[in-house]
């Protein structure tokens, strides 16, 4: 298996253009400075906004596409490179953190929030030519049988229709491709004044590496509630994003 390859992967970040847009991308740069990024205009057009990136990396060079919200922050280059390798061993074609098991979102146990989410091009490809009316797709009971965690979350069998989103990651279940769920790390080094909010960090599994950090709220970023938080992102962002870091 070849190692990745900064040309073989394009990042795409849907924004709202608040100002840690630059620190999201700089984050990118920083762990993959050859790799095509590409920012779309979040503000306006949801919820079929949402959608937009997949026509623009549909006839993309790149084999892998990476997701990364504004509020978002790459840490650890090594650990996005396994989870690609995980998905090339599992043949699967999306990879990202259920919409549930975490304090901010026990929406659904099927879909994934796609803060951050790698997706085999090639394989949404050819699913979407598979199932055209995708977008119409649903949970299905028979579907919480092939959901795999590398962990022992409390499983509830919970597929709330929450998120526009959700028929996306029903499409490849719909093509019998393999889904690959990370592991959400609650990391309370971010949380506010009240130790409330805690920033999600994406692992493959509890003990590997963390890929990423995100801090959610972004919309709310300079309010009483999250203005803490957000100061510790941008020390953290300062100091280099180290692993070993305390507030």
């Amino acid at each position: 298996m070849s190692p990745l390859v900064d040309s073989d992967v394009v990042f795409v970040t849907s924004t709202l253009y608040t100002p840690w847009l630059e620190h999201s991308q700089a984050a990118i740069e920083s762990e993959f400075p050859g790799s095509r990024r590409i920012v779309i205009d979040g503000r306006e057009g949801w919820p079929a906004g949402w959608f937009r990136w997949m026509d623009r990396v549909r006839r993309a060079q790149e084999r892998w596409v990476c997701l990364v919200d504004e509020d978002c922050f790459l840490s650890d280059r090594q650990a996005v490179a396994s989870i690609v390798a995980r998905m090339e061993e599992t043949g699967s074609a999306v990879a990202g953190v259920p919409d549930a098991f975490f304090t901010p979102r026990p929406f659904n146990e099927l879909a994934m929030n796609p803060f951050f989410l790698v997706v085999d091009r090639t394989l949404m490809v050819r699913a979407t030519r598979r199932h055209w009316r995708w977008r119409r797709l649903r949970a299905r009971p028979e579907w919480f049988d092939r959901a795999e965690y590398p962990w022992e979350p409390e499983i509830r069998r919970v597929a709330e229709e929450y998120e526009c989103f959700y028929c996306f990651f029903y499409l490849f279940y719909a093509a019998r491709m393999p889904l690959l769920y990370l592991y959400p790390h609650e990391d309370y080094r971010f949380s506010n004044e009240e130790g409330r909010h805690p920033a999600t960090v994406v692992r493959m599994e509890p003990g590997t590496p963390d890929a990423c950090v995100h801090l959610w709220y972004s919309r709310q970023w300079d309010t009483d509630e999250h203005r803490e938080r957000y100061a510790k992102a941008l020390r953290w962002l300062e100091a280099g994003r180290p692993a070993r870091w305390e507030p």
